[in-house]
């Protein structure tokens, strides 16, 4: 709210002086988002066209991002885990994911055949990290995505699809031993 505030103050003096339109449009921007956030609602349900998504690229408001609820359910629970997350209210760019933390550490230490067993054992069909880290990949629009060449390979993280026009930032090298390394 002071960022919006204090941001007011100077696009108030600054567009008004120099009859700037952009400014005047931020303007205008964030005095709606000064009343929405005045209204105790989080920026991510407000409704922003591309222009002011452009507009407000620049300024990293806390209740624009995406939540991830993570509800942490015992053992028992776990065949109702999706009935259990159904009940948190639905709000825009929010999920809730329920797991048994207790049952997922227990996974974690097991080996590929005993870790599929147990999984089955419990109904669980993927394991608690896997499903947050595609949920926020989800959320944010990323994507990951590998290049390989003969004596090395790259990963990528890309917002969006537009990998086909050349590699994004960050691209990270990796080496084919890491990449082909026994596990």
């Amino acid at each position: 709210m002071t960022i919006v505030e204090n941001r007011i103050e100077r696009l108030d003096k600054q567009a008004k002086k120099a009859k700037d339109e952009q400014g005047l449009k931020e303007l205008e921007l964030m005095q709606r988002l000064r009343d929405h956030l005045e209204q105790e609602i989080p920026l991510r349900e407000f409704e922003f066209t591309e222009d002011e998504r452009t507009l407000i690229r620049g300024y990293q408001f806390l209740t624009a991002k995406p939540l991830v609820f993570a509800l942490n359910i015992n053992e028992g629970d776990i065949p109702k885990a999706d009935e259990l997350a159904a009940k948190v209210p639905p709000r825009k760019h929010v999920t809730v994911i329920a797991f048994c933390a207790k049952a997922e550490q227990e996974i974690s230490q097991l080996d590929d055949d005993d870790r599929e067993m147990f999984m089955e054992e419990l109904g669980i069909t993927e394991p608690a990290l896997d499903k947050v880290i595609r949920t926020t990949y989800e959320l944010l629009g990323l994507i990951s995505f590998f290049t390989v060449g003969e004596d090395s390979a790259a990963l990528g993280q890309s917002a969006g699809t537009r990998t086909h026009s050349g590699l994004p930032a960050p691209f990270t090298p990796i080496s084919n031993a890491d990449l082909f390394a026994p596990k």
